[in-house]
């Protein structure tokens, strides 16, 4: 299920910076808490799990989009109505807890060095749910991220994928079962196959907690791919994003 939220700002114009993501999911998770501060704890702490004992969180959120807005140096000003969607499978339940922190307080606060913005939440719009064919178009609406990481003499390195490299995909596809699995009750999918297209594809570098002693960049990428795949996968790359961190808002596709 997608959701499209509607902000209203306290303020005429107000800045964010560039790189917001970390401060967007840290307001996703105040929301999840106003609506079982439990599955809050649970999402931050554990989250469900893969064979390997690895993390997936299983939602997935855009950028926000802004009514109007200008760059000045590292920051955003932004005016008028913001809008964010946000993604979950049915499955998961968390977009029923993610609505009911919303009726709890509407009210959204975004957080970076010491400034705080408060939005108030106004309409919240159901999106048109995917009915997928077993081939599909997609592109991204923010960049996926695939990694691999290593470990040399008790030092851990991480290297971001590019799309034209063939463990990318392979890594999606990968990715994908795991989701499946989690969601399916360990059930085994089907093939997949993704085809990205090479010419379009675009390089991103994000910063996570910027300014701080934990930030990291991420190397992720814009592209429109073909899947080819059983439905239920369709709909789990469409409601939980693709490659990794979609809980920091990677991998959000849409159809073409």
């Amino acid at each position: 299920m997608r959701l499209k939220i509607f902000f209203e700002p306290k303020k005429k114009h107000y800045f964010l910076p560039i790189n917001y993501q970390y401060q967007l999911s840290s307001a996703i998770y105040k929301i999840f808490k106003n609506g079982s501060n439990e599955v809050a704890n649970w999402l931050h702490n554990a989250g469900y799990k893969d064979e390997q004992g690895r993390t997936l969180k299983l939602f997935n959120f855009s950028n926000l989009h802004f009514e109007r807005y200008t760059i000045e140096k590292n920051l955003i000003k932004c005016f008028g109505v913001t809008t964010l969607v946000f993604s979950s499978p049915l499955e998961t339940n968390l977009v029923k807890f993610f609505i009911d922190g919303i009726f709890k307080e509407p009210i959204v606060k975004i957080k970076y060095q010491s400034e705080t913005l408060n939005f108030h939440i106004t309409t919240i719009e159901l999106q048109e749910e995917l009915k997928p064919d077993n081939l599909m178009r997609y592109k991204l609406l923010t960049p996926a991220s695939v990694s691999i990481q290593s470990n040399t003499n008790g030092v851990k390195s991480i290297k971001y994928l590019n799309p034209n490299d063939q463990d990318f995909a392979i890594r999606l596809i990968n990715n994908l079962k795991k989701k499946f699995k989690i969601l399916n009750g360990n059930e085994n999918a089907e093939d997949i196959s993704i085809w990205i297209k090479p010419e379009n594809v675009k390089s991103k570098l994000i910063t996570i907690k910027e300014g701080t002693p934990q930030e990291i960049k991420v190397k992720a990428y814009l592209f429109d791919f073909q899947m080819q795949a059983q439905p239920e996968i369709h709909q789990i790359a469409y409601y939980c994003g693709i490659g990794e961190k979609n809980s920091l808002g990677f991998g959000m596709i849409e159809k073409k």
